[in-house]
């Protein structure tokens, strides 16, 4: 498939995407559409499969990347240790040390008003 009709349907396609992904509905994740359209695309030959999985190998690194930051920030939220508070509790004070659930390790953390060697300890 090309021409207009293959950028018509890619294009609602993405749109469809994006609508899933911007109003969010409880029951629909964002790749219940996109996995089954850009599998679409592709059997349809709007994109090559050479050109997908191209495109595929070179983005693997940096969406690797973001995952692995997404999966830090979770926990850092679960270990409290984060600056920002949970709905129903009060703002902490600046340099108050936040509650943390991880008991058996302390992770340093540094501050501009601190020299190299003094940690601030997280927990």
């Amino acid at each position: 498939m090309t021409g207009t009709a293959a950028e018509l349907l890619a294009l609602v396609l993405l749109g469809a995407a994006l609508a899933v992904a911007v109003v969010r509905p409880a029951s629909v994740n964002e790749v219940i559409v996109a996995g089954p359209a850009a599998a679409l695309v592709v059997v349809l030959g709007v994109v090559p499969a050479s050109a997908a999985g191209t495109t595929l190998r070179e983005l693997f690194p940096t969406v690797a990347f973001l995952a692995a930051i997404l999966v830090f920030g979770h926990l850092c939220a679960e270990a409290g240790c984060s600056t920002t508070s949970a709905p129903g509790q009060r703002p902490r004070a600046v340099g108050q040390r936040p509650a943390c659930s991880l008991s058996s390790s302390h992770l340093p953390r540094w501050s501009p008003r601190s020299s190299p060697s003094t940690p601030l300890w997280c927990c």
